[in-house]
């Protein structure tokens, strides 16, 4: 049996996915809209499923769609994640070769464009075509944190979906505010650490297992604002849209001093450490590299 992710707290969302499907009025294109671990993406996945099951109760996570939609692995379901620190416009455009031809066996061919905000401007302009031009028994589904991270001519082509925020335990909520102003002042400070506060500070992190995807998400965000800060001094544009904003005048004395290659580098290794620690690699030692590759 395919395992459908539990989606808490978003019934409304919820709930207008299955009157457009009901009704047959799914537009070409969605936007869920939320901030991260608020379910947008399990949606998306849901929605597929629901979109090319073949029970009458959809999604069952029993037939061969559903299992091979939850085990990405179905022909006409296509999940696109950033490459690196952003989504690129080759990724895109092999996409566009993909909905050049017919679905292979799907009702519906559903594709997935997951953190669409990190899609670079070639990229952007790549997708409108599509979006302009909709291939037959496609949908086109984009995740964001919010509306104004994707070019105003995308947004009047998709239909907006939001996804609230899922209300935690107030001792959670401060424990993890706590956790995140933590790693961003030491984030802040590495390249200046010797290394055997590096190899601490890497001990620390790696401690915790439960909490480990969610630092790295963090620390992606803190070098992801660093990028964006950066390419909007080279253009002479204010930096808006930071992930961390109260720690706007650090990330933008970082962007400052810190060249473009060498933040895409650092990005780089943290996507590594993620994929690693997918792949069940000894945790120390990935975070222990992943300090120093920080820290260099």
């Amino acid at each position: 049996m395919a395992e459908i992710a539990p989606i808490v707290g978003q019934e409304n969302a919820l709930s207008l996915l299955s009157v457009l499907l009901g009704k047959g009025r799914v537009p070409h294109a969605l936007l869920f809209t939320g901030i991260e671990g608020s379910g947008k993406r399990a949606a998306a996945i849901r929605f597929a499923m629901m979109c090319n099951c073949l029970s009458p109760d959809a999604p069952c996570g029993k037939c061969r769609s559903c299992r091979n939609i939850a085990s990405f692995v179905h022909p006409d379901v296509h999940l696109i994640e950033p490459s690196g620190a952003f989504i690129k416009i080759d990724q895109i455009r092999e996409l566009g070769n993909i909905l050049a031809m017919k679905p292979y066996e799907a009702k519906m061919r559903v594709v997935i464009i997951s953190g669409a905000q990190a899609m670079n401007p070639e990229a952007s302009n790549a997708l409108l075509k599509m979006l302009e031009e909709p291939p037959d028994r496609t949908i086109l589904i984009l995740t964001a944190r919010q509306k104004s991270d994707l070019l105003p001519t995308i947004l009047s082509r998709c239909q907006l979906i939001r996804f609230m925020p899922v209300l935690q335990n107030i001792e959670q909520d401060e424990d993890m505010v706590r956790q995140h102003e933590r790693l961003l002042n030491e984030l802040s400070s590495l390249s200046s650490k010797p290394i055997n506060a590096l190899l601490a500070f890497a001990e620390s992190l790696s401690k915790d297992k439960e909490r480990i995807g969610d630092d790295l998400n963090i620390i992606l965000s803190w070098f992801r604002d660093i990028a964006l800060c950066r390419f909007s001094l080279e253009k002479g544009q204010i930096c808006h849209h930071l992930r961390n904003p109260s720690m706007k005048e650090m990330i933008e004395a970082q962007a400052y001093n810190m060249p473009k290659e060498r933040i895409l580098k650092k990005i780089d290794a943290v996507y590594s450490a993620m994929k690693n620690i997918r792949a069940n690699s000894n945790l120390r030692l990935t975070i222990d590299l992943l300090v120093m590759r920080l820290a260099g």
